[in-house]
């Protein structure tokens, strides 16, 4: 009998935890403990309550799940405190046959030139843009896991979306649905661009970089990137609303400049397009 693989998700409860948690609990190969900090599931079976920026139940979480795989699908509105001090405790206690998968994002090329590939050197956004405490705290999280944990994998992604298996639709999409119900005038940058990723397609991604050998640095989504103009127009479309009622924007390079702005963090997905066998939707 195959020894099953000891999966820890840090972070179970979320938008994309939730799916994540479904995905992984589907694989027969795999034994998944989910953590939560505040509110206890009302699945609670396989969860366990765990404050990552405490070091001592850290090491007591370890200790009781031996993880083979551990993913980091932590999220909060202190990012700087969670990488500071959380990972820190994580990467402390670790030990190095435990694979580390790291969900990072698009954000941490604050260039803006877009179709960044794996190879590509991040830099850190001006503290201007709203998002740079987010943004820069996944870039020194990933410093420190390719420091620190070699058996690590980070995986940047662009804009989620989409339902997840709970019926939880995306915060994007619900504030243009709500912008719909109230007849506002809606207006969408066409210079703007991301990878935009469905919640699922992100989810299968990670099940796989569980079960394999991989090591590095991946770029999840499809090989097409996308304004928030036509993928806003997309998503109307889906849910039956007029598409020609999102009228199109666009920001000015002095703009973008002025409020640190970065108008294209595309990200090259070859490589994961060629290896994994999640096909992204777009």
């Amino acid at each position: 009998m195959i020894d099953k693989i000891n999966v820890l998700l840090l972070g179970g409860s979320g938008y994309l935890g939730a799916q994540l948690k479904h995905d992984l609990e589907k694989e027969k190969c795999l034994r998944t403990i989910i953590t939560y900090y505040n509110t206890k599931p009302q699945d609670s079976s396989n969860f366990i309550k765990l404050d990552i920026t405490n070091k001592v139940q850290v090491l007591k979480t370890l200790n009781l799940t031996e993880p083979d795989v551990i993913i980091w699908s932590l999220m909060s509105d202190s990012e700087d405190i969670l990488i500071n001090e959380g990972l820190e405790n994580l990467l402390t206690f670790l030990k190095p046959s435990t694979k580390l998968i790291f969900i990072s994002t698009d954000g941490v090329f604050s260039q803006g030139t877009g179709h960044f590939s794996e190879e590509d050197v991040p830099q850190l956004l001006d503290s201007k843009n709203p998002l740079s405490t987010y943004t820069n705290a996944k870039l020194i999280a990933e410093q420190k896991i390719r420091k620190a944990h070699l058996n690590s994998i980070i995986v940047r992604i662009g804009p989620i979306y989409g339902t997840n298996i709970d019926g939880v639709l995306d915060g994007r999409t619900k504030n243009l649905l709500e912008d719909f119900k109230i007849n506002k005038i809606i207006s969408k940058p066409t210079n703007l661009y991301k990878t935009f990723i469905h919640v699922k397609d992100i989810s299968s991604s990670i099940v796989e970089l569980v079960t394999n050998n991989y090591n590095g640095i991946f770029h999840l989504g499809p090989l097409s990137k996308e304004s928030y103009y036509t993928f806003s127009k997309k998503r109307a479309a889906k849910f039956g609303k007029d598409p020609s009622y999102i009228k199109d924007d666009t920001i000015s390079f002095e703009d973008a400049i002025h409020r640190a702005v970065p108008l294209d963090t595309s990200l090259n997905t070859e490589k994961a397009n060629r290896i994994l066998h999640t096909k992204f939707r777009i």
